[in-house]
């Protein structure tokens, strides 16, 4: 859920504009309309912190209490508050893209937003991608995308469906929108999210729907599917989860966005389906497909903070598919959602990592456990098997 707060500018001096926020609100953002028309989506920071979104010619402020106040400052009043605390080195205030400043009052705050800002640069997003014109799906929602135009495919297609939070489904029911049909869909689903069962056999009625134990997040059922052959019969199959980071059990903006932007990068983008079906048609050395904005290591995520923590259980891993630890290189799609060829995957198979023995019962591990171990060899194991894997570029927002 995305509660959206409208504001209108210009304030004069002293005026704000407050209203309520729900701590139960999964994210929140706030819609400013300009005095020259303009409309501006600003997503609220992590708890604790402010934000200021400024142009050439005018700055908001944005402070998430109990009750949120948005304001009317001036840019250079904004500027000199980011002078004054580059030379006080103070850590408290970031600057993010030159728009966006975050101001945290406390060290936990700053811990978790220097975290969420390298999250905003692994996805590649910049305040500017907050404009209605340039896509406001990514905050609102994908069920605010226009009406879908669908590609023809020659493939058989089909897509894997991990459902832990019944409220990331609309997002992926409006992706899926965009897939010409026929398609197989296989979802699997925890208690919490068995209550969509109805309405989602409503729409696909021949969905396999499986009810799964809440271990080994969306890594787990997708392999038992995996060790099935459920994907035999299909040519391609894409990989998605309802992505939701938590943070002390609240979700966050910034999960919301990492869930659509992969939704938008590997179906939902204008051209994207395209570029993927065209993929694996003409180059069926091809066995694997993900976001470009999501591989990692990148610039923007090295080496060191691509492991996370995992390099002993991944390796060990690796070992056991055949991949010999001193020749692992280390590429993957964070967040485990692409397309891939049901055969690169081959060397997972037959390891018992479809086995909930395999795991340990989830109890919120972010690092460490063996379902991110996998994270990290899917392309390992695409190699392994003989095939390449390629990156889409980022998905265009579609305009309604």
């Amino acid at each position: 859920m995305t509660a959206v707060f409208e504001a209108e500018l210009p304030l004069g001096p002293g005026e704000g504009i407050t209203f309520p926020r729900e701590p139960s609100d999964a994210s929140g953002v706030l819609r400013i309309r300009t005095d020259d028309g303009t409309e501006i989506y600003v997503p609220f920071p992590a708890d604790g912190a402010k934000a200021f979104s400024f142009s050439a010619r005018r700055a908001c402020r944005v402070a998430p209490l109990r009750t949120e106040r948005v304001e009317k400052i001036g840019r250079l009043p904004a500027l000199a508050m980011l002078g004054k605390a580059a030379i006080k080195r103070d850590p408290r205030v970031r600057l993010l893209h030159g728009t966006l400043v975050l101001h945290a009052e406390d060290a936990a705050a700053r811990k978790r937003i220097r975290k969420e800002l390298k999250i905003l640069d692994l996805l590649d997003l910049r305040p500017e991608s907050f404009h209605p014109e340039d896509g406001p799906e990514l905050v609102l929602g994908l069920e605010h995308m226009r009406e879908p135009s669908t590609p023809r495919c020659g493939l058989r297609t089909a897509v894997s469906v991990h459902l832990h939070y019944p409220d990331a489904w609309p997002d992926i029911a409006a992706a899926l929108s965009h897939l010409p049909r026929p398609f197989g869909l296989f979802v699997t689903a925890t208690d919490e999210a068995a209550v969509l069962e109805a309405d989602i056999r409503a729409e696909h009625p021949f969905a396999e729907f499986m009810r799964v134990p809440n271990a080994g997040r969306d890594v787990r059922p997708f392999i038992a599917l995996l060790e099935r052959d459920s994907f035999d019969g299909y040519d391609i199959v894409c990989k998605l989860h309802g992505k939701k980071s938590l943070r002390e059990g609240r979700p966050t903006l910034l999960g919301e966005l990492w869930r659509r932007a992969a939704l938008l990068d590997l179906v939902a983008g204008r051209d994207n389906l395209r570029d993927v079906f065209a993929l694996f048609s003409e180059h069926p050395d091809v066995g694997i497909v993900g976001p470009a904005r999501f591989r990692l290591p990148k610039d923007a995520f090295g080496e060191h903070d691509a492991w996370s923590g995992n390099r002993d259980e991944t390796l060990r891993i690796a070992e056991t598919i055949g991949i010999d630890a001193a020749d692992f290189k280390l590429d993957f799609f964070a967040g485990t959602m692409f397309w891939f060829r049901p055969e690169a995957l081959a060397p997972l198979r037959g390891k018992g990592f479809g086995a909930i023995e395999a795991y340990s019962t989830e109890a919120g591990k972010i690092d460490g456990a063996v379902e991110h171990a996998l994270e990290r060899l899917f392309s390992a194991a695409t190699r392994a098997a003989g095939f390449e894997s390629k990156a889409l570029k980022p998905g265009a927002f579609l305009r309604r």
